[in-house]
Parts: C-alpha cells; sequence; structure tokens
C-alpha cells in the first residue's frame, strides 16, 4: 500500500452556464478561471508482477478567483418565457475518484 499527495493548478474552464434541457442561455456563459487544488490518496499494487493499481483520491479544490456572468435565458417548456439572469462560478469544491490502472 502507499500514500499518494499531489498538488495541482491550472485554469478552470467553466461552460454552459444557464443552458439545459428546456433553457437556452445567451451572453455570458462561460468563464475561465485559476484554481489551486490537493489531492490524497491511498493506492495498492496488485498482480503477478505488481502491474496493475487500485485506489482512491481525495480532492480538494478552490477556484482563486469568482466572475458573476450576465445573461438573458429563453426556457421553453409548456409555453416559453425569457429572463436577465446573474450566475456567480467559482469556488471550492471536493471529490472523490477511484483508481484503476495497468502497466503495459
Amino acid at each position: 500500500m502507499r500514500f499518494e499527495i499531489l498538488a495541482e493548478g491550472g485554469p478552470s474552464w467553466i461552460t454552459g452556464v444557464g443552458s439545459d434541457l428546456f433553457s437556452t442561455a445567451r451572453g455570458e456563459t462561460e468563464a475561465l478561471l485559476p484554481y489551486a487544488g490537493l489531492r490524497v490518496g491511498v493506492a495498492w499494487r496488485f498482480g503477478p508482477q505488481r502491474e496493475g493499481i487500485l485506489g482512491l483520491w481525495l480532492a480538494f479544490r478552490d477556484d482563486l478567483t469568482t466572475r458573476t456572468l450576465h445573461l438573458t435565458t429563453t426556457s421553453c417548456f409548456l409555453g416559453c418565457s425569457t429572463s436577465d439572469e446573474t450566475w456567480r462560478v467559482g469556488g471550492v469544491s471536493i471529490s472523490t475518484t477511484r483508481r484503476l490502472g495497468f502497466e503495459l
């Protein structure tokens, strides 16, 4: 078994803000935000020559800035309506990831 710590950072591209199955958005619908994060993991090697890896990561990530997007949304479900909306994007996220890999 081994423990892993990984620092990561870079740009986070957020897209499709305000749009879904019944809505269409116009205006500022995307943002590019810098982020920094940390992954902590545990992994096990397996196989006859220990060529496989099985593990779990827990990730903490923070967008270093936030942005306010202004857009116009048209929603059509049992009739259509249009509204001006303000969305604030960016923030903290926590996630888990299962890991399975093989060396070739």
